[in-house]
């Protein structure tokens, strides 16, 4: 039996293939994002020593062949087997991939370079400085080190598509986020069971994150999955995408019920306001018409000049606001009173 489409496990290969042969800023980069959300320091034979834990070989491969790249030698990799006892999740009883990465003098080398603490040698609480100072493509090789780390690339089927990476801290994943925002790629902080993720969320910020960090095969097939789903969705509204669960496929219905009631509300405040729509207004109507689908941070780029999504989501409601103010002067029906059903439902 095929497992099928496995798009995380599909980016992390397509990553760990990549040569390590990037220019040294990238690969400091890299390797400062994949020790930061999973390394550690600690004392290992007396020794300062920076460890890695990674869930598969393929992440802790690559990281050791940046290592070696970078500083002239092979950091160790052991595989550590389970313990004893009950486990629960879909990676129980799966081995661990423990890279040390530095030990001694080699360790006190790789802090520095990799910017893994702060100015006076405190511990680090955001990003190191090679990924959150360089330029952009140190931005990008950042996020490359930090989805091999504890990224996590969700189907193109769901509701709402999403990347996210888990962090060890809030200031970390708005380090990480940080980053994003300057590759042009809207991202933001997302909590999830007591863990801070950075997230980017939308098929074009993905697949333009992913291409950035050097996994375009993945992204196109992703986007051409998710692509297949909106075409399958639109010729049938009512249908719940195949790998969706009861409670997914309700998430789903009401989703598309919101984004169908927004892009109607602007449509009808357009005809409400006519000529008196004023321009900033406008702009943002047309485009939730136009994208009626699309998330408010991908409308935000959209816009010119680009706004953040609560910049759009403040002049969506006041656009409403306006014309219905307008409506009750003239006597006609607004922008919900318009809207027989939808406005029921809600």
């Amino acid at each position: 039996m095929t497992r099928g489409f496995q798009p995380t496990e599909q980016v992390i290969g397509e990553l760990s293939r990549l040569p390590a042969v990037l220019p040294r800023c990238c690969l400091l980069a890299e390797i400062g994002a994949a020790l930061r959300i999973c390394g550690t320091v600690g004392l290992r034979s007396g020794q300062t020593a920076v460890e890695a834990d990674f869930a598969g070989y393929p992440q802790a491969a690559r990281l050791r062949t940046a290592i070696t790249t970078v500083f002239g030698y092979r950091p160790p990799l052991q595989v550590v087997l389970p313990a004893g006892g009950r486990k629960r999740g879909k990676d129980a009883g799966a081995p661990r991939y423990l890279l040390v990465a530095g030990t001694g003098r080699d360790a006190e080398h790789l802090i520095l370079s990799a910017g893994l603490t702060g100015p006076a040698g405190q511990p680090l609480a955001g990003m190191p400085r090679p990924v959150v100072a360089g330029r952009r493509c140190d931005c990008a090789a950042g996020w490359r080190g930090a989805f091999l780390a504890a990224g996590t690339l969700f189907s193109p089927q769901r509701a709402r598509p999403l990347l996210t990476v888990a962090c060890p801290s809030r200031e970390t994943a708005l380090a990480l986020d940080g980053t994003a925002r300057r590759m042009g790629i809207a991202a933001h902080l997302r909590k999830y069971r007591g863990t801070c993720h950075a997230a980017v969320a939308g098929p074009d910020g993905i697949t333009r994150l992913l291409d950035a960090i050097g996994s375009p095969g993945t992204a196109r097939e992703w986007l051409a999955r998710w692509e297949a789903c909106q075409a399958r969705t639109a010729a049938d509204p009512g249908a719940v995408p195949a790998g969706l669960g009861q409670l997914d496929g309700s998430n789903l219905t009401r989703s598309r019920q919101a984004a169908d009631k927004s892009a109607m509300r602007a449509r009808r405040a357009l005809e409400i306001l006519g000529r008196d729509t004023p321009g900033y207004l406008q702009q943002v109507a047309q485009l939730r018409i136009d994208h009626p689908y699309a998330e408010l941070g991908r409308l935000g780029m959209m816009a010119d000049p680009p706004l953040s999504k609560d910049t759009i989501a403040g002049r969506l409601r006041r656009l409403n606001a306006v014309a219905d103010a307008r409506a009750a002067e003239l006597g006609i029906p607004g922008t919900e009173e318009a809207l027989p059903g939808l406005a029921a439902a809600s």
